[in-house]
């Protein structure tokens, strides 16, 4: 369960700004999709859903881009350079496009998380010098850490050197005597950390606790489910392998029947661009395949590739994480998705839904509370942008009371993230023979 991430220094984000999962404590609207999970003797309650708005450019993307670059960092255990460019987040891999263009000063890139999973509050914090915008030969290192679980501090990291808290919340899980792993981890210090490797994946893993380190580490592998660009949005089988024929999923039919498709069923078919979604159709006795995307309409192809990870987001309590999820799919479709993640028969596992989008009717305090709507807007002078949701508005003056036409307040420039865009004169000088094509 997500609480908050924050960021700084990353792409359009020049100063800190947060992005808050946790519930508003004055709000008393849509209490029906609030989470609650115990920990020890306090209660913590977070938003099962949100929605970001903001206009082109402002940053939402990079928000989410910045969730994965965060992710893969812990994942890999290391800031330095990848050389593998499949992920279309090109900055989970060359971690030199992250800072600020605008920053005047070289300062390092700032990442924290804080989230609940396996009866555990972690909260991860990082920070890490890889140079200013575009300096490619820049020496990465990594400037900070600091681990708390359960609120009490299990490690600070400040470059080289190493404190430690006092390991209660996490004694149980401890690979060895926390006074021996102390003086081993004093010792790694003293001979000079790694500067680009993480003291979470490395040091603090092999000599204080695997196991702590295993269970943060799937979270973020399994549980944070991010999807960064709404152009990547495939779903392949992990548990089984396509080499023997297709595989046929019972919910991607399901659905796929519901929206009206023609052909018998769909598979997935393992060829040589990857998994790829089929069409089947039984004709004269005959099995004839088409590959979905020809046939199928994008949103009947769009709606089968996100069905399996909204299941799996609800039975294995995850937080889907998805660029522009609206995408070519009917908003009462969209909506229908929604209120599955709000109903506490369905989502009994925690799971969240966090998605951008340009589509104004969701702005609607029947189906969203008003902390869970949050918008990113670029200020034009300094291209910084911020992150903050409709709560933070007066109740009367800006339209931000409960149940409001939060569309209309919306589109009055009520909320900001709102850019006017004309674009007829540009046009005309086309037209014109001002501007080139």
């Amino acid at each position: 369960m997500l609480l908050a991430f924050k960021l700084k220094n990353y792409k359009n984000f020049k100063d800190e700004v947060a992005f808050s999962m946790k519930k508003s404590e004055k709000q008393r609207d849509l209490t029906y999709s609030i989470l609650k999970r115990k920990i020890k003797r306090r209660t913590y309650q977070a938003l099962c859903s949100s929605v970001i708005y903001g206009p082109n450019a402002s940053g939402k993307t990079n928000l989410i881009g910045a969730m994965e670059a965060f992710k893969a960092i812990i994942l890999r255990g290391h800031i330095r350079n990848e050389d593998n460019f499949r992920n279309r987040n090109f900055a989970m891999h060359r971690l030199e496009l992250i800072p600020n263009s605008q920053n005047k000063t070289c300062g390092p890139v700032e990442f924290s998380i804080e989230f609940i999973h396996a009866d555990k509050l972690f909260s991860y914090e990082l920070r890490a010098d890889i140079g200013c915008f575009m300096e490619r030969n820049a020496k990465r290192s990594i400037i900070f850490e600091r681990l708390t679980v359960n609120e009490e501090l299990i490690f600070v990291r400040n470059k080289r050197a190493l404190e430690f808290g006092c390991f209660s919340e996490i004694k149980q899980q401890m690979n060895n005597d926390h006074q021996r792993a102390r003086e081993a981890a004093q010792d790694i210090a003293a001979n000079g950390l790694n500067d680009d490797e993480l003291f979470l994946s490395n040091g603090f893993k092999s000599i204080f606790s695997i196991q702590v380190f295993d269970e943060m580490r799937e979270w973020f592998e399994f549980n944070l489910d991010i999807v960064y660009s709404s152009e990547s949005v495939t779903y392949v089988r992990a548990d089984e392998t396509l080499s023997e024929g297709p595989i046929s999923s019972p919910l991607v039919n399901a659905i796929a029947q519901l929206f009206g498709t023609n052909s018998e069923k769909l598979a997935y078919v393992q060829g040589d661009s990857g998994t790829e979604l089929f069409s089947f159709f039984d004709k004269d006795k005959t099995t004839f395949a088409v590959l979905s995307e020809i046939y199928e309409s994008y949103g009947t192809t769009r709606i089968a590739q996100q069905a399996p990870r909204v299941a799996h987001a609800l039975l294995h309590g995850r937080v889907l994480i998805m660029d522009e999820f609206d995408a070519s799919l009917h908003p009462m479709v969209v909506m229908s998705i929604i209120k599955l993640f709000h109903n506490e028969t369905i989502n009994k596992n925690h799971a969240q839904l966090i998605f951008n989008t340009h589509n104004p009717i969701f702005l609607s305090g029947d189906l969203f509370r008003r902390d869970e709507i949050k918008f990113v807007e670029q200020d034009s002078e300094t291209e910084s942008s911020v992150v903050y949701s409709l709560a933070d508005f007066g109740t009367q003056q800006n339209g931000g009371r409960k149940h409001a036409d939060y569309m209309k307040h919306y589109f009055k420039n009520r909320y900001g993230a709102l850019k006017h865009v004309d674009l007829e004169p540009i046009f005309r000088k086309v037209i014109d023979g001002e501007i080139e094509v």
